[in-house]
């Protein structure tokens, strides 16, 4: 987003491809090749709406050139925003000890609070995030259909979110809200399938009865 306009186009690499699922590549496009191109905004697509892990590799690889040096860019990030108890290596968080190579990465409920809000303030995630369904196109015309894995999205004024899963993290979700011309982040980590979605709402429901 801070270094991509929507019709830039990202090239599908090996790096890419070997990303387990969730993976638009293993997924939901498997005639998806190594080379072929994407532009930024179904990239974008497929991240947020698919959990793309391979589409978070091509974003790090055409951004920083690997995922190491994006570690630093995100890092960087990071402490920008003030999240002090967090460190990210990995581009879509996956963290098997073979993937972090005895790097350290972690995070907590308040850090990724931050990070949501500040995301929230762009309106192509926003636009994107909102989003129940989407096609995915390659350029040179490959076709699938994305979902928004936020099941509690347009649901009790919920206006996005992003869930995410790894077997340490279990499922977490960040998500946005607007009642009672109120704004709200929401973040739950560690929970389990369905009820993390449960879990998010009764939150919501607790902080809109609370005065501001």
């Amino acid at each position: 987003m801070s270094n991509k306009n929507k019709n830039d186009e990202l090239v599908f690499s090996e790096l890419a491809k070997e990303q387990e699922s969730t993976s638009v590549y293993k997924d939901k496009l498997p005639s998806l090749a190594v080379g072929d191109k994407i532009t930024a905004d179904n990239v974008m697509k497929g991240l947020l709406l698919s959990s793309g892990n391979d589409m978070a590799i091509m974003i790090a690889e055409s951004i920083s050139g690997n995922i190491e040096n994006f570690s630093k860019v995100m890092n960087s990030k990071v402490a920008s925003l003030g999240m002090e108890n967090s460190f990210f290596y990995t581009p879509n968080g996956l963290d098997s000890d073979n993937l972090l190579d005895g790097n350290e990465h972690y995070s907590t409920a308040y850090d990724m609070g931050l990070l949501g809000i500040e995301a929230f303030k762009h309106q192509w995630i926003k636009d994107t995030i909102a989003l129940e369904n989407s096609e995915f196109t390659t350029v040179s015309g490959l076709k699938c259909d994305l979902r928004n894995t936020n099941s509690n999205l347009n649901k009790n004024g919920c206006l996005g979110g992003k869930t995410g899963y790894t077997d340490k993290a279990g499922k977490c979700l960040v998500a946005f809200y607007n009642k009672n011309n109120r704004n709200l982040v929401g973040v739950v980590l560690g929970g389990e399938s369905p009820g993390f979605f449960t879990d998010m709402n009764t939150i919501i429901d607790y902080s809109f009865k609370k005065e501001k």
